[in-house]
């Protein structure tokens, strides 16, 4: 009996959710040419996933879809899944229609841990660059 392992699965929602597909190898230092882990018409998403009640999004991350999805003309996303819930994070100027209460400023990392539903971060450093970013939850059950 063939199972997917969780990544697969959250891979395999994320596609579905914004109708892209999973590329196969991504993850594959072997296949430099397949960039993120879901391509759509319109986004190139890195996902991931941990058995834990916190992800940790780092610069270096992030940095990596954002360099990726601008030379492939996408719009980036980063997906994260923990044990509370799934998150999207995006540049803010990509995303205007996400409204949040909560502005957090300049923070080394992003903490998607369930605590708040939708929330702006502001001047995250990447390499020299500063972002504005919003991060939300999103429930992939639903379209």
């Amino acid at each position: 009996v063939f199972t997917l392992k969780d990544w697969e699965l959250f891979e395999q929602d994320v596609a579905y959710y914004l109708h892209g597909k999973r590329q196969a190898g991504s993850g594959n230092s072997c296949i430099a040419f397949k960039k993120g882990d879901i391509k759509s018409d319109e986004y190139l998403v890195e996902c991931k996933c941990t058995g834990s009640d916190c992800y940790t999004l780092s610069s270096a991350i992030f940095g990596k879809i954002v360099e990726e999805s601008f030379n492939a003309f996408k719009t980036p996303l980063f997906a994260a899944r923990n044990n509370n819930s799934d998150y999207f994070v995006g540049l803010q100027l990509d995303f205007p229609d996400v409204e949040a209460d909560v502005t957090i400023d300049s923070p080394k990392t992003i903490k998607l841990d369930g605590k708040l539903d939708k929330f702006y971060v502001t001047n995250f450093k990447v390499g020299s660059t500063l972002y504005d970013i919003v991060c939300w939850k999103v429930d992939l059950g639903e379209e």
